[in-house]
């Protein structure tokens, strides 16, 4: 080998540098590129996981799992080629599929779910008393579909049962009406063959006896011409009777104004005439007064006492009981001389005391005329609130001793007329009314109060001065005397 110069050892060794320095920059550069590949994939690796994440946010769910299973056990052919997500898309567009059907779709999920609660919303405000909430869920909203429906198709059931059994009754009733409507028919049909039967008996009747039929008919008309000669007599006669009796009104109106010139007034001169006067005073209890035997005084006889100047109440008259005729007290009879009279005071008013010179009546008295009394109606002279036929027996009997006349219905020679008690009517409720002798209770009752009022309406109207009994009785000084 021949010996290395130095020019050529030197150039080798720039040429080595040469092949270094060359080498060095490649491995560089390739050191560069790998550093960026990699940076490129641990980008990229990186953007795959956050995506991952992003898709598959639980990898470790039971559904996730499921599906995986699903995916690899190749139960469902339709998956075989399906990823994890594919499969959630692919449940998720049967799920709609099976809420509305053609309707669905993927793309937007959420439709579904809206038409099912606008479907449901449908329902409730639809179908009156199916309450669905408005975050039912499917299930649940079926459930209450179901429910209403059984409902409805029972209560369908019940009114169809309803229904059959009113057909029934209305079936029943028409069938009973027809067999009536029959028996009707039957009973016109033989009301019509008897009287076919008597029509042809009348005509039979008619070919026999024509002749005097005939005759009677003249007979009749002769009849009815002498009745209407004499209906037209008895008509002009009371033509003539009614003229007769105007002009009897008309001079009755004209006697009863003369009568009433002469007729006491109701409230003045007679009710408040006196028939005598305290002569003296005996004794606490005894007086005397001016009328006996020969003015037809009794034993017995009883009399209110009025002050002398005062006299009798000038509103004396009435069928109440305020404002009485109450005097300074009563006094009765005890003995009678020609002239004179003892009497025993039987009541003092209280702060009383009576005088010589006060005056004394009794309504029914009179030394110079004698009343016509109507006494009416039932009394009550204890006061005890029930109203007899005996106490108004009483009270006629009491006008008659004391030189009265009792007549029995108003008229225009009534001079006075004594109420008794107003009639009460009950008032029953409508349960009571059912009762039938409530019902004639209460028909009597009223017709009772109606001739009351009838009684005193027709002796105003005749201007006849009415007391009721409390009054009458003062008036004649008995009302404590009654009660006794």
């Amino acid at each position: 080998m021949p010996p290395v110069s130095p020019q050529g050892s030197r150039g080798g060794l720039v040429a080595a540098v040469v092949v270094f320095t060359i080498w060095s920059v490649a491995a560089t550069i390739f050191a560069i590129y790998q550093t960026v590949a990699l940076s490129k994939s641990e980008e990229t690796r990186t953007t795959m996981v956050l995506r991952n994440k992003e898709i598959y946010s639980n990898t470790t769910s039971d559904e996730y799992r499921a599906m995986l299973d699903e995916l690899h056990n190749g139960s469902n052919p339709d998956l075989d080629d399906h990823t994890v997500l594919g499969d959630a898309i692919y449940h998720m567009d049967q799920l709609s599929k099976a809420i509305d059907g053609s309707r669905a779709s993927t793309t937007n999920p959420s439709g579904s779910i809206d038409d099912a609660h606008q479907a449901l919303t449908d329902a409730s405000n639809k179908l009156k008393g199916l309450n669905i909430p408005q975050d039912a869920d499917l299930v649940t909203a079926i459930n209450a579909l179901v429910d209403f429906a059984d409902t409805q198709q029972t209560s369908a059931a019940t009114a169809s049962a309803q229904e059959t059994e009113s057909a029934n009754k209305a079936v029943a009733q028409i069938t009973a009406d027809a067999s009536t409507i029959k028996q009707l028919q039957d009973n016109i049909d033989d009301l019509k063959a008897q009287m076919a039967k008597q029509q042809d008996m009348v005509q039979d009747a008619s070919k026999i006896y024509g002749g005097d039929i005939t005759g009677y008919q003249q007979q009749v008309d002769q009849e009815i011409a002498k009745y209407n000669e004499t209906l037209h007599d008895m008509q002009t006669q009371l033509d003539g009777k009614d003229k007769e009796l105007a002009s009897a009104q008309s001079d009755l109106k004209k006697a009863m104004q003369k009568l009433d010139a002469h007729r006491p007034d109701p409230k003045i001169p007679i009710m408040r005439a006196t028939d005598g006067q305290i002569l003296s005073v005996a004794s606490l209890d005894v007086v005397y007064i001016d009328v006996g035997a020969q003015n037809h005084v009794v034993p017995g006889m009883t009399f209110e006492v009025y002050d002398a100047k005062q006299g009798v109440p000038a509103d004396a008259a009435g069928t109440d009981d305020e404002n009485l005729p109450t005097g300074l007290g009563s006094i009765e009879v005890e003995q009678v001389d020609q002239l004179t009279s003892q009497c025993r005071i039987t009541k003092l008013q209280p702060a009383q005391h009576i005088e010589q010179g006060d005056v004394i009546a009794n309504l029914v008295y009179d030394k110079n005329t004698k009343y016509n009394f109507v006494v009416y109606g039932k009394f009550d002279l204890s006061q005890s609130g029930r109203p007899n036929d005996n106490d108004t027996a009483k009270i006629k009997a009491l006008v008659t001793q004391w030189g009265g006349a009792v007549q029995r219905d108003i008229d225009v020679d009534t001079d006075f007329v004594v109420m008794g008690m107003e009639p009460k009517v009950d008032a029953f409720t409508d349960d009571e009314l059912q009762d039938p002798f409530n019902v004639v209770t209460k028909r009597n009752e009223e017709q009772a109060l109606k001739d009351y009022n009838a009684q005193i309406d027709k002796a105003r109207e005749l201007g006849i001065p009415i007391v009721n009994q409390n009054r009458f009785l003062y008036l004649v000084g008995y009302f404590d005397s009654a009660q006794r």
